[in-house]
């Protein structure tokens, strides 16, 4: 039996991790010690191509590196949302702009933000050079420090550079997701972000106006100091935590070419038997999409009956959002946490389903909330909606993320955004006449039923009998 080659580091790693490589290699050290030794990194061989890999479960690096993207996607967005929430008074009473045209200026989101996805998305598609994804938090701090000083222009700008940002956060939050119970994994990755998304919203809702009202200045500082904050955990990805890339493939990792960079070419790493049916990413975006249309139906409609209420009732139940969301990702978490820890094989597309079918339901008692003008329908309807969002996206996001090649995720979570943006903005004229608004709904209950049915019925039967470890 032909004696095993000698493995030398690849380039990319920490330095300690390099070190640690290199001691081994000089003692000339097996394949398997190796790997073993510097878990979850790639090496080289001498024979050319050849490369080895740790199968074992997450490693700590793992974890902190998707604890790094959630605190990043925290303050992100808390700084996003900050701005927003201040943006329109501050143009109205400093600006004097009259809100006709405040709102018309506000219209250019949508296209800002679906042009910052795309950009987005074909830079994780050409690179996976997490030096970008710093080099972007630092074009948010810039961008909102600008929009400090020029709200009209932030409002414009800053979508573009949040959009932008996107993709690279699902991109490496793909990379640090293993082979061992993969989707159910990535569900659970799925919830950490989706919900650090909306603790971040939630908390500048609370913090931007509190501030607005002590002090203008400390109101338009708060964004900016929560760009800065987010600048901090994209340092350390790029420094310390370059992450690995993932490729389902063969059972084995192969390279071609020469290495000039640490991030290129990419390994291509199998890591499972075979690759989850792609059907079942296809049908679970499309009912996401039925899904968004009938959230931004139901939000519209429950404010109508909402407005019954004292405004700081309304205001509460519209932070309830978020809140109940978090709330369900911690649960929706810990199952995907323990179906993954154990193997199993069933299908996430079962709680996937059922959070479809719940979200009819609170379709249908928003469209009875309406009608009648009641508060406490309309409450009820915004809670079993939040519930709803709170498993279904985390789950579409984990499907995003487990289901892909890890350079792929970026582009399709940026394709599923400009999707969704271009059809709530077809959407948001009618939601905006009265009359149009039951059929919208029905309408909205009828393909969202369909589309859990669907998903009840076909996606556990797409799984292949070889996805065990997916």
């Amino acid at each position: 039996m032909a004696a095993a080659p000698a493995f030398t580091p690849w380039c990319e790693g920490t330095l300690t991790e390099r070190v640690v490589a290199g001691v081994l290699c000089t003692l000339r050290a097996s394949p398997t010690a190796l790997a073993t030794a510097v878990p979850g990194r790639p090496y080289f061989s001498r024979r050319k191509g050849a490369v080895a890999y740790n199968r074992s479960p997450m490693k700590p690096r793992n974890y902190g590196a998707i604890a790094l993207l959630a605190v990043f996607t925290f303050f992100e967005r808390f700084a996003y949302y900050g701005f927003r929430s201040t943006a329109f008074l501050r143009l109205m009473h400093e600006g004097g702009m009259e809100g006709a045209r405040i709102r018309t200026v506000m219209s250019f989101t949508p296209g800002a933000l679906v042009l910052g996805l795309m950009i987005g998305g074909g830079l994780s598609l050409a690179t996976r050079n997490r030096f970008l994804l710093a080099a972007a938090a630092l074009l948010l701090a810039l961008i909102q420090g600008l929009a400090a000083a020029f709200p009209l222009a932030g409002i414009v700008i800053l979508p573009v550079a949040a959009g932008l940002v996107r993709p690279l956060v699902y991109l490496a939050a793909a990379e640090e997701i293993d082979q061992e119970g993969r989707v159910w994994k990535a569900v659970a990755v799925g919830v950490v972000i989706y919900g650090a998304n909306n603790a971040g919203a939630f908390f500048s809702s609370l913090v931007a106006p509190g501030a607005r009202e002590v002090s203008p200045v400390l109101g338009s500082a708060v964004p900016v100091v929560g760009a800065v904050a987010a600048m901090i955990p994209c340092v350390v990805l790029a420094f310390a935590l370059p992450g690995a890339p993932f490729r389902w493939g063969s059972h084995e990792a192969l390279v071609v070419g020469a290495q000039p960079a640490p991030y290129r070419p990419e390994p291509a790493v199998s890591r499972a038997t075979s690759a989850p049916s792609p059907w079942i990413l296809a049908l679970v975006i499309g009912a996401m999409l039925f899904s968004n249309c009938a959230q931004d139906a139901q939000g519209s409609a429950a404010f109508e009956a909402l407005e019954r209420g004292s405004s700081s009732s309304v205001r509460w139940v519209t932070m309830l959002n978020p809140l109940v969301v978090v709330f369900v990702g911690v649960l929706v978490a810990s199952l995907g946490g323990y179906l993954a820890s154990t193997r199993s094989r069933v299908s996430p597309t079962w709680p996937f389903g059922a959070a479809l079918g719940a979200q009819v339901l609170a379709v249908a008692i928003t469209a009875v909330a309406f009608i009648s003008l009641s508060f406490a329908a309309a409450v009820g309807g915004t809670v079993l909606d939040a519930l709803a969002e709170g498993v279904a996206a985390p789950i579409a996001l984990g499907y995003v993320l487990g289901t892909l090649s890890s350079r792929w995720v970026g582009v399709v979570g940026a394709g599923y955004g400009v999707v969704t943006s271009v059809a709530g903005a077809a959407l948001s004229p009618l939601l905006g006449h009265r009359e149009a608004m039951v059929p919208v709904l029905v309408l909205s209950a009828l393909f969202l039923l369909v589309a859990a049915v669907s998903t009840l019925v076909l996606g556990p039967r797409l799984h292949r009998g070889s996805d065990q470890a997916t």
